[in-house]
Parts: C-alpha cells; sequence; structure tokens
C-alpha cells in the first residue's frame, strides 16, 4: 500500500473548534511553522516558545477568534485553521490593520497534499463571510508551496519581507447585479 493511499481520508468533517482543541490547536500551529519536510524540529514546546509563535495562540477565545478543526470522520484530529484579530502594537507577521484578522492553517504531515488544507481554508473563509468579515490576510514563506493554495482560492500578494509574503483575500463581494436594472434611486451608492 502506498503512503498517499495508507493515509487517504475517506471521510472529512470540519467542525468549529472546542474548549477540548486548545492542545490541538497548539500543534497545528507547530506543523505550519515547521512545515519543510526533511529538515530537523525541535520539539513541540521549544519551538512553540519562539516570541513570535508563543503569542499567535495565547488567550485564544478572545472577541474575532475562529477556528475550524479537521477529523477523518471517526474523530481524529487531523489539521486546523484559525483567524485572529490583531492590534497595532501587538500583531503577527501577517498583520494587515485592526479590522482584518489573520489566518493560519496546520495539517498532520501524513495528511497533506489530501485536500484537507483546501477543505478547511474553504470552511474558514465561508465563516468569515458569513460573519461580514471584509477581508483575511496571511502569512507564509515564498517557497512554501502552501501559498499555491492561497493563490487559487484568491490570495493576492500584499507585501514580502525578508522571504515571508503577506497574503490578502477580499471576502466582501458586491451582490449579483439584479436581472432588470434597477431605478437610479435604487442603485448601489446613490442614497
Amino acid at each position: 500500500m502506498s503512503s498517499s493511499s495508507k493515509n487517504s481520508v475517506k471521510t472529512l468533517v470540519i467542525r468549529r473548534s472546542r474548549s477540548d482543541d486548545s492542545a490541538f490547536l497548539r500543534e497545528m500551529l507547530f506543523e505550519a511553522a515547521y512545515w519543510r519536510p526533511g529538515k530537523p524540529r525541535p520539539s513541540l514546546e521549544e519551538g512553540l516558545a519562539r516570541p513570535d509563535l508563543a503569542k499567535v495562540l495565547a488567550g485564544w477565545g478572545r472577541p474575532g477568534d475562529l477556528a475550524m478543526v479537521a477529523t477523518d470522520g471517526l474523530g481524529a484530529r487531523i489539521g486546523a485553521a484559525w483567524m485572529r484579530l490583531w492590534t497595532p502594537e501587538d500583531h503577527a507577521d501577517g498583520f494587515l490593520d485592526a479590522e482584518t484578522p489573520e489566518l493560519g492553517i496546520g495539517v498532520r504531515r501524513e495528511f497533506r497534499r489530501h485536500g484537507v488544507g483546501t477543505a478547511l481554508l474553504l470552511a474558514l473563509l465561508g465563516r468569515a463571510r458569513e460573519d461580514g468579515v471584509p477581508r483575511v490576510s496571511l502569512s507564509v514563506e515564498i517557497e512554501n508551496v502552501a501559498r499555491l493554495l492561497y493563490e487559487r482560492f484568491g490570495f493576492k500578494m500584499h507585501s514580502v519581507n525578508q522571504g515571508v509574503a503577506t497574503l490578502v483575500v477580499e471576502l466582501q463581494f458586491e451582490e449579483d447585479a439584479p436581472d432588470t436594472e434597477p431605478s437610479p434611486g435604487n442603485r448601489p451608492g446613490s442614497g
């Protein structure tokens, strides 16, 4: 049996995170930060002690925090996506402004390239749209293949700093144009 078929996900369930997911979110932050295959990785605690990572999930549950968890259908957690608002004084690498949450995604190594990240991204962006979030940002190393996933779903390059790109996707779109032309007083922006 090949590695890819052994680790394929027959049933993928995406759910909103619960309070008992906090340790798993930390594991997925570690996976997101130490994504390079074949490179030595520190222990989870050592790796997440870096100041830039230590704050990413600190005090999780404040207004604007949202996370989705992927399970294999049997309840085993295999990936997570989260987004969080930051301030100009306290923010992560993909900070744009105080109204734009920054997104992160982590998937267990053995389940990467099986659609888990795509499903998590779609679920999180869908929920953000429902909540009226106008845009979402993220940071990703330029050479990380995950960047291609983000770009496929509309993320655009905002800036690059020391090999790390900040990408942004706009979530609020104008409503579909009606079949008939609205009267001048009913046009969007008139009034």
